[in-house]
């Protein structure tokens, strides 16, 4: 529906002066996240980035935002981690802690162990920050570090990760000391 609404705009006439911005892309790219599962999500969000890139307007952070998350919901993990550093570099972005998750997803299906560790040590200077999403990122970097036999750094972080740990993160840990 977002898609459609984005489809009538773009057909109005000139003189209507009715044109998408950029916060018209970003909701419909938002929409695309919590689109059904047997809609062809990859598709459609291809379809808003091809018309983004047409309308040449500037990328914003909101839309940095949605893009990351559905980047990472449809396994496109590379683009997701540089979508991640770009709304990063954005100066009104407000970073917060579910996209530190996207991004530490992405990091951990690549193996992209700097990346971990990058995330990592930025969620371990402000862990207040991040409470909300905090077992779940740490978790995910513990897992990659053990499956990377970085076992003294994955044993380390599995001890900061608040009871109950998760079954997998301990095998993990145990598996690689």
């Amino acid at each position: 529906e977002a898609l459609e609404i984005l489809a009538a705009m773009e057909q109005m006439p000139a003189a209507d002066n009715v044109r998408p911005n950029m916060q018209c892309y970003a909701l419909t790219m938002e929409a695309i996240k919590f689109a059904p599962s047997h809609l062809p999500i990859e598709e459609l969000a291809r379809r808003v980035m091809k018309q983004v890139r047409i309308s040449k307007l500037e990328l914003t952070a909101q839309y940095y935002k949605a893009l990351l998350q559905v980047l990472v919901r449809v396994r496109r993990y590379k683009e997701a981690l540089a979508c991640f550093d770009l709304l990063c570099l954005e100066a009104d972005a407000d970073v917060r802690a579910e996209h530190y998750e996207a991004a530490m997803r992405a990091a951990c299906v690549l193996k992209d162990q700097e990346s971990v560790k990058s995330l990592l040590g930025e969620v371990l200077m402000d862990e207040q920050r991040f409470k909300s999403k905090y077992s779940s990122i740490m978790s995910l970097a513990a897992k990659a570090l053990a499956n990377a036999n970085n076992w003294r750094l994955a044993v380390k972080v599995l001890e900061k990760i608040p009871s109950p740990r998760s079954y997998d993160v301990m095998h993990a840990c145990i598996a690689s000391v």
